[in-house]
């Protein structure tokens, strides 16, 4: 027992000099043989735990970031839970990383290694010309109305039912869940299919996302709850294993035009066709489907990769599409002068229900939702350095380390957004000269501009925002049609490792009034 307890006495002495070296040592410049900078490391008193400041990165991202910059400027890295992490802010580094390629910079292999775990390695795949055709904006307007028209069913469906109970509540987070997959899968596959699997497809969903804390992100333990999201994924496998067969075997055999299947039969022509669609964007058209030879083996990949794809785009559209819908509707509500201001607006534009209907047109909604998703918006942006090397800026990065820019750094600049940046305020976005499209409430493709976070920037800026931001938009003007009053806010809002808008945590109930314009 005295040996044992020596033993450990010595081991604590170890790790104690070991980190009162490291803190001495933090803040010295450290450099490559060439001469190349290395981003200051946290000290990590056990490596593989990581520094002892890394247990706040696992309870609040967004802290660490800002507390950690604060202290070191605008690069660092830490080792956490085994990992390199590399965080950046600071312009010069956010333009850096944004026009850093895909050969440099791996998008793909950073969601790999971040969501992997939790929804599967092989939904991440490399996004091709035809995923930006098929989500373009005169193919994604072209279905703009089956958005809104499906938007209108949801909600009134939902506030009919909830205006017949007592107490007339619905859990917005619930609703919302169900009403946007129902929508996604409508636009992405057919209102058949959203008909028979939506309800089922959201509930897996829910269950595939429910933990995106990063413990659960970054470690590998099998659990109770791990198996049961194993169990979800393979059954919205299945489900869009058959509905790509469905879809195919229609088009095979001419029971369906391939204007009637949505953006999966752009997608079946793409990959399955002799003759391509046209790839580019101002295309709306599809030549007549007809099979190209294949092998076997050929066809189960290109089915696989089909079925990959539709869960990808589904899993894309799914809880950051209905945590940007509950956080617009919850921040109105609790602020009712700008909903006040939002209504009055509406009041003298098109209905949801005209053909005139243009969320363009609604400028107040718009700055509302820019001001709400940079509120909740406090995860990173994450790449892996693909080889040893390179350089950001003058730092060099090795390989396998996970370089992030975090949204919320970003999101709280104050000399972007001004004073009070933890509280919602819609003048601020207005004041604040915001380069960003109206319709997707985030900076152009070829913006240099870091602002407006909520959907990436650069090459990094979301491919399915022109299809996101019309559902949230036709959700949220459809609801505001009632009176609507909040019974139950969130107890708090997760911040994630990850980009994506923040979870509300316990119950996001509102009553449902009277509609209050028809």
């Amino acid at each position: 027992m005295g040996l044992l307890l020596t033993c450990f006495a010595v081991a604590l002495a170890a790790l104690a000099t070991r980190y009162v070296y490291l803190l001495l040592t933090v803040n010295q410049v450290r450099r490559t043989a060439d001469g190349a900078l290395i981003p200051p490391m946290l000290p990590d008193i056990v490596p593989v735990l990581g520094p002892l400041a890394g247990a706040g990165y696992l309870v609040d991202p967004l802290k660490f970031v800002l507390d950690n910059h604060a202290r070191f400027g605008d690069i660092f890295s830490a080792t956490v839970l085994g990992k390199t992490l590399t965080f950046v802010q600071g312009q010069d580094f956010l333009q850096s990383y944004g026009s850093a390629t895909e050969a440099d910079l791996s998008l793909l292999e950073a969601y790999k290694v971040m969501l992997g775990k939790l929804v599967g390695h092989d939904v991440f795949q490399k996004i091709g010309k035809e995923i930006y055709a098929a989500l373009s904006t005169s193919r994604v307007e072209r279905n703009m109305p089956a958005v809104v028209q499906m938007s209108v069913a949801e909600v009134e469906r939902e506030f009919a039912a909830a205006v017949q109970q007592e107490n007339r509540t619905i859990d917005i987070s619930e609703f919302a869940n169900v009403a946007v997959v129902r929508i996604a899968v409508t636009v992405l596959c057919s209102a058949e299919t959203a008909n028979q699997h939506g309800a089922q497809l959201a509930k897996d969903l829910n269950l595939l996302e429910s933990d995106h804390s990063p413990l659960a992100i970054m470690t590998n333990f099998e659990t109770a709850l791990s198996r049961r999201r194993a169990a979800a994924k393979a059954r919205i496998f299945q489900t869009f294993k058959d509905v790509a067969l469905e879809h195919l075997e229609k088009l095979k055999l001419g029971l369906q035009t391939p204007e009637e299947g949505g953006f999966i039969s752009y997608l079946i022509h793409y990959r399955f066709g002799t003759e391509k669609p046209s790839g580019k964007p101002e295309s709306t058209t599809l030549p007549e489907f007809v099979m190209r030879d294949m092998s076997k083996e050929e066809y189960d990949e290109t089915l696989h990769g089909l079925v990959l794809l539709l869960y990808g785009m589904v899993f894309g559209a799914h809880t950051n599409t209905v945590m940007s819908t509950v956080s617009v509707l919850l921040d109105l509500l609790q602020n009712p002068k700008t909903l006040a201001a939002v209504r009055h607006e509406a009041s003298g534009l098109p209905d949801v229900t005209s053909t005139d209907f243009s969320l363009k047109d609604h400028v107040l909604l718009n700055e509302a939702c820019t001001e709400s998703w940079r509120l909740r918006s406090s995860g990173g942006l994450w790449r892996q350095v693909v080889h040893d090397g390179f350089r950001l800026g003058e730092y060099a990065l090795h390989k396998g380390t996970l370089v992030t820019v975090n949204q919320g750094v970003v999101n709280r600049n104050a000399s972007i957004y001004g004073g009070g940046l933890g509280d919602f305020d819609v003048s601020r976005v207005a004041s604040s000269n915001l380069e960003v499209d109206p319709l997707t409430q985030s900076p152009s493709t070829l913006s240099s501009k870091t602002q407006a976070l909520a959907f990436g920037f650069g090459r990094h800026v979301c491919p399915g925002r022109l299809l996101a931001y019309r559902i949230v938009g036709a959700l949220v003007v459809t609801m505001l049609r009632y009176d609507l009053e909040v019974v139950q806010a969130p107890t708090k809002w997760m911040r994630l490792p990850t980009a994506g808008i923040d979870r509300a945590m316990g119950n996001t109930h509102i009553r449902v009034g009277k509609m209050i314009r028809s």
